[in-house]
């Protein structure tokens, strides 16, 4: 069974709600991928395009694809080890990446909003509250063959 139709499946219950300022629910649905749901599409919008800058500069999980899941907007994540916590090292190396893009970062820490992904830290929340509601409009992905994409024309922004 694939990752869409599996998401599709899914029936969110708030007696599973994983609490967060955006983030409705944190669903998993295998080993390394989960599902992030919002409650509308411009702040799931937003907080994926986030995301997906981060990751490209290998700070945050692989976002995959988008989906609707009955009334809720979301998109499928990369999941990250979020129960060993960060060292002292490894927060100060994500935070001074992180800063050099342009996020805030008052709500990250070694054991709240970031984990690692095989060994290596990552922000995990991208929400406004963690990382800042600034310009994202300056933030700018880079493809692998360094062309640039993430302009409201861009695939990445539907």
């Amino acid at each position: 069974m694939n990752l869409i139709h599996m998401a599709s499946k899914i029936k969110p219950k708030y007696k599973n709600k994983v609490f967060g300022a955006s983030c409705l629910f944190y669903i998993r649905l295998t080993e390394k991928f989960s599902i992030k749901l919002y409650g509308n599409k411009q702040e799931r919008d937003e907080i994926l395009y986030k995301q997906r800058v981060a990751h490209v500069c290998g700070i945050a999980p692989q976002s995959l694809c988008k989906v609707k899941v009955k009334k809720y907007y979301g998109y499928i994540t990369e999941h990250a080890d979020t129960k060993t916590g960060l060292t002292l090292g490894q927060l100060d190396e994500l935070l001074y990446k992180m800063h050099k893009l342009g996020f805030c970062t008052g709500d990250l820490g070694a054991y709240w909003n970031s984990g690692l992904i095989n060994g290596k830290p990552v922000c995990i929340d991208f929400d406004s509250a963690s990382v800042g509601s600034g310009n994202t409009k300056k933030l700018k992905l880079r493809k692998k063959n360094g062309s640039k994409s993430g302009s409201k024309s861009s695939s990445n922004r539907s």
